[in-house]
């Protein structure tokens, strides 16, 4: 194995291995959106090494990937690619990656069969029941179809998934190498994302859930809009700061791995509970959409990728406020919108 040693955790190049552990591997692969990039953890067992994501699976990542497996990654018996959530720039290149190394994928079910649907039906977001959604929030026709777009031509760097796969149930252990992992539910940024939990060995794979550095968006997607992903954010954190200690190396999504938990999972709190308080602020003088309220919270102008978060997370301080009895929603013209109680 040839793997650059690091005492620290300085982010590599992108496709710099770096060593975290005599059987842990870190690198970057690089994303197109403003993030810039995903973290890629190699864990080694006794058949050789599982992958952790897969970053993206567009042209040019798949250009990424296969310098990657003819260069830096030829010497590893990579057997299998354990996807965290079905977010695109975590599974996009994990259909690729199966076939090329003729690898398993391992993921929790509720987001492999996300995947296979976006996969199966991209244009979904076009069709009336989500146009009429996006409508609900406030949004106007064109800016409807314009995240309709975006998700049409993101899914395009999503590659075919496996139609077999090893499903990572949360509460049960996972073996791998020398460390037993507990597999950890992680709803909130996405709706069933997986966790890893070594105790004993002090580490935890984190996904995007909490993470040393910008708070990862709340999702709700248009098919669940009634979901509570806040709520689940929090529920999920709380479960985190009771069961994992401080001190583990946190492996996150994005950004470099981290120490002192508690204080990552705070500022994710704040963050939140911020943001929510700015909504309740927006909508006590008059009723707003969740459009106006996201333009006012975060900001106008948004591109349709940021605006496709970015009313998903609105929505879901929405929701919380409302199940707080801080706010309510009126209906008036067949637009929702939120008033302060």
């Amino acid at each position: 194995m040839t793997a650059k040693q690091a005492a620290t955790t300085t982010p590599p190049d992108f496709g710099t291995l770096q060593s975290l552990a005599p059987d842990l591997v870190w690198f970057r692969a690089p994303l197109p959106m403003t993030i810039g990039h995903v973290n890629i953890y190699l864990v080694q067992d006794n058949a050789g090494w599982v992958m952790v994501d897969a970053g993206f699976g567009d042209r040019s990542a798949l250009e990424f990937w296969a310098r990657m497996v003819t260069g830096p990654l030829a010497d590893f018996r990579i057997h299998a690619i354990l996807v965290t959530h079905a977010h695109i720039d975590h599974i996009g290149g994990a259909g690729w990656l199966c076939r090329r190394l003729g690898a398993e994928l391992w993921m929790g079910r509720e987001e492999y069969l996300i995947a296979r649907l976006d996969h199966a039906d991209p244009g979904q977001f076009g069709r009336a029941d989500h146009q009429r959604h996006f409508r609900n929030m406030g949004l106007d026709p064109e800016t409807s179809q314009g995240i309709a777009d975006f998700k049409m031509a993101e899914l395009a760097g999503l590659t075919t998934l496996p139609d077999t796969y090893r499903p990572l149930v949360p509460g049960q252990f996972l073996r791998i190498g020398q460390r037993r992992f507990r597999i950890l539910s992680a709803p909130g940024h996405s709706p069933a994302q997986i966790l890893l939990h070594d105790r004993d060995g002090g580490l935890l794979i984190a996904a995007d859930q909490v993470m040393d550095g910008p708070s990862p968006p709340l999702t709700i997607l248009p098919t669940e809009p009634a979901l509570q992903s806040y709520d689940l954010l929090l529920d999920s954190l709380r479960r985190i700061e009771r069961d994992v200690h401080t001190e583990t190396l946190v492996l996150a999504g994005h950004f470099a791995p981290f120490r002192d938990l508690r204080r990552a999972i705070g500022a994710t709190r704040a963050h939140h509970a911020g943001r929510a308080a700015q909504v309740l602020e927006a909508v006590r003088d008059a009723p707003l959409t969740v459009a106006q309220a996201m333009e006012v919270v975060i900001r106008a102008g948004l591109n349709p990728r940021q605006c496709h978060f970015a009313i998903g997370e609105i929505l879901a301080y929405a929701h919380h406020l409302v199940a707080r009895r801080q706010a309510i929603w009126r209906t008036d013209d067949g637009i929702r919108r939120l008033s302060a109680m």
